[in-house]
């Protein structure tokens, strides 16, 4: 049973309060309770053969907060230098290290962006409760919990740990590429939601680094032929080579800016 607004919740001190799922391979802690509301977009039903998280007991949806006025700077200037400038010393043991890997890499916007746009409704389904959560998403939920502030301060960014949230293989990139693409279409929904860690992330800095890894993630599922968790430790277990070697594999720029945060189709095309 979803959620809806108005909705009685149980408190969280009732007995039979029953924690929302949250994946979290990574830390392998336990979820814990927390006051994200997740919102549903309007948006058609998916069928889906993945395990669901319970959300139905998940805290009452949140009136939306004024945001500090305290912005966060370009996307790219939060990362270390040695990612945003490239490092040859770890460039080249990193290319080495991963050369017979068979990552299924894009190197045509255009064909990347045809496998996005399939996966694109994926994205009403994960604010809506209604997908299985990645690490990526309990990496910023924690993040969030860390901080007394509403919105994240310049003084807090130092304090992530940005590598982490690089989609493996695919690297920044192609990753901001995927965020571009969500925001088009769902941009305006994001900066309504009152959930508190898109709150405190910012709307395109959580698509980012947590919706958009969400679908690289799902794309590297279908790829490889990989079930959730495998893609999971597959993104993981290749960070490196996103940092140091991906952005550097031509991404040729074969569709025009408009198509893109239009949202319309790109047409066919091969990598």
């Amino acid at each position: 049973m979803s959620k809806t607004p108005g909705d009685r919740i149980t408190t969280y001190k009732s007995r039979k309060r029953r924690l929302p799922y949250i994946h979290n391979s990574l830390t392998e802690k336990k979820p814990k309770p927390d006051d994200d509301g997740l919102i549903k977009l309007p948006a058609p039903k998916l069928k889906s053969e993945k395990s669901k998280p319970n959300f139905e007991d998940i805290d009452k949806i949140l009136e939306k907060e004024p945001s500090s006025d305290k912005s966060i700077p370009s996307l790219y200037l939060l990362l270390p230098s040695n990612i945003l400038e490239g490092n040859l010393d770890a460039e080249k043991p990193v290319k080495e290290k991963y050369k017979d890997s068979d990552f299924p890499l894009p190197k045509s916007q255009k064909s990347f962006k045809r496998r996005i746009d399939r996966l694109l409704p994926v994205i009403p389904r994960i604010l809506a409760g209604d997908e299985e959560l990645s690490f990526y998403y309990t990496l910023a939920l924690e993040q969030r919990k860390e901080s007394p502030h509403k919105t994240m301060l310049s003084s807090e960014q130092e304090n992530v740990e940005w590598k982490r949230y690089i989609g493996g293989f695919y690297g920044l990139k192609r990753q901001h590429f995927v965020s571009r693409l969500i925001m088009a279409r769902y941009g305006d929904e994001l900066r309504r939601l009152a959930n508190k860690t898109i709150v405190y992330w910012g709307p395109e800095t959580f698509s980012t680094y947590v919706l958009a890894n969400e679908l690289l993630l799902r794309d590297v599922e279908k790829q490889k032929g990989l079930k959730f968790a495998e893609a999971e430790r597959y993104l993981k277990d290749s960070i490196e080579y996103g940092c140091y070697v991906a952005d550097g594999v031509r991404f040729d720029d074969d569709i025009e800016a408009g198509d893109v945060l239009g949202g319309k189709d790109g047409g066919e095309g091969k990598d």
